[in-house]
């Protein structure tokens, strides 16, 4: 099963037939597995059901895996699968560095951790600018809008560190207070 063996190679596992006859044998059965998912967890979120979220954009991001491994066969399931799983839930939960740690250890690919950590940044900074939780907040070291006034050249930081300097300089703020509050 962890290596994405058709269910018809696995009779003594699973029936070849199963309830419905649908497996994910082709690129149109994958994407419809990884679109239905997504639907289902966005019914059920807005619904207001307990529940993560967490694994079902997993499933979903490793369904979309596989129906990219049916146009680009050189590239390894499990990788694709993985970057997928890593990018889809990294432009939600905006868990960068969390999530494919999570995703390399328990799929036991420890070997795939720089592609999925580069799925996941290359989707951190895509989506980064849209909140999709509304309880999220926008994180200021990547939106650089928070850091400049309009009209400025400069950062906002710059300026700060200039107007401490300019009350050290006049004697305003003593630095003896600086040292003792660090």
């Amino acid at each position: 099963i962890a290596n994405m063996i058709p269910a018809d190679q696995l009779p003594h596992l699973w029936p070849p037939e199963g309830l419905i006859d649908f497996e994910m044998n082709s690129w149109g059965t994958a994407l419809i597995v990884g679109f239905a998912k997504l639907l289902a967890v966005s019914f059920t979120i807005a619904a207001g059901f307990r529940g993560g979220y967490i694994f079902p954009f997993f499933t979903a991001g490793a369904a979309f895996g596989r129906a990219f491994v049916f146009h680009f066969p050189f590239v390894p399931v499990q990788v694709s699968c993985l970057c997928f799983a890593a990018s889809i839930n990294v432009g939600i939960t905006r868990t960068p560095l969390a999530t494919p740690l999570i995703l390399a250890f328990l799929a036991g690919e420890h070997n795939a951790l720089p592609p999925i950590l580069a799925a996941s940044v290359v989707s951190l900074f895509a989506t980064g600018y849209m909140p999709f939780i509304k309880s999220q907040i926008i994180r200021s070291d990547l939106d650089h809008s928070l850091f400049y006034k309009e009209g400025r050249k400069e950062p906002l930081i710059q300026e700060t560190v200039r107007s401490i300097a300019d009350l050290l300089q006049d004697g305003v703020l003593n630095i003896a207070d600086i040292e003792g509050a660090v």
